[in-house]
């Protein structure tokens, strides 16, 4: 199997591009310095079997001062992608975010309800998810959330070196969601590459590791005590730029009905 990897040096892309060459696939693998996908493409992709877009604007509170920077990669760039991959007859395989709910429901999303994206961010990846929708039949679009891993810049990094270098962290209790493990989403998206019903089950899916957490909570399980204290505030106290989801809960049941794909969880990649 030959696939194409965009965003390829990324979080996300450093994982899978990994993954799939050690899984025998053959891999041809773009950072976004070396494809950029907001420009017209004129790739060539005769022979691929799919495309895979881990390429993207992730700067959530920067995405609030450039939104058109935002709008270029994570919408525009998703369009560029679509294109090609049909005039290729390519199936794509897109990455999205919890970020395009509001994040005030009770319970977890489903596919299914109405996204109301609250910043810059989560408004370019649901247009994005939308032009996809609009060009290109063969895709799934998958939403993750709290992505993790051991490429790129995370919570997980990021909350690690802070602690190192103070004695007391304030962290946010009351936003809850699932953190996700790269690892996982890379190994869930080669399942979907090889699985027999996939041509015939495009559209939107959720996956994030479980259980539910929150950012607090989440800490603790990799914050040593001893070197830091970790202490919950509430979003209020804490001000960004951009509005974070208090939700940020996505229901899993439709990828595990469909492909058979059940929920990991996240404490065992996290070490």
């Amino acid at each position: 199997m030959k696939i194409v990897i965009t965003g390829a040096k990324g979080q996300l892309g450093s994982e899978l591009v990994e993954q799939a060459l050690h899984a025998g696939l053959e891999v041809q693998a773009y950072s976004s310095q070396a494809l950029d996908i907001t420009q017209d493409l004129t790739l060539d992709l005769s022979g691929v079997d799919a495309l895979i877009n881990c390429a993207a604007y992730t700067a959530v509170d920067q995405a609030e001062d450039a939104p058109e920077k935002a709008f270029a990669v994570n919408a525009t760039g998703v369009k560029n992608l679509a294109i090609l991959c049909k005039k290729y007859q390519v199936p794509l395989i897109h990455l999205s975010t919890d970020y395009v709910f509001d994040g005030t429901k009770k319970g977890a999303y489903f596919e299914t309800d109405p996204p109301n994206p609250q910043n810059v961010y989560g408004a370019s990846k649901l247009k994005g998810e939308q032009l996809l929708q609009a060009t290109w039949e063969k895709h799934i679009i998958l939403r993750v959330s709290w992505v993790f891993g051991r490429f790129g810049n995370n919570f997980v990094k990021t909350i690690l070196r802070l602690s190192q270098e103070r004695p007391q962290l304030k962290i946010v209790s009351d936003q809850i969601g699932s953190p996700t493990a790269a690892q996982h989403i890379s190994q869930l998206i080669l399942t979907l590459l090889r699985h027999p019903k996939l041509q015939s089950n495009w559209g939107i899916y959720h996956y994030t590791d479980a259980p539910l957490t929150n950012w607090c909570d989440f800490a603790k399980n990799f914050v040593n005590p001893k070197q830091c204290e970790i202490t919950p505030i509430k979003t209020a106290e804490y001000l960004t730029k951009a509005k974070r989801p208090q939700n940020s809960a996505l229901n899993c049941s439709k990828i595990n009905h469909v492909f058979g794909i059940k929920q990991m969880e996240w404490k065992t990649a996290l070490k």
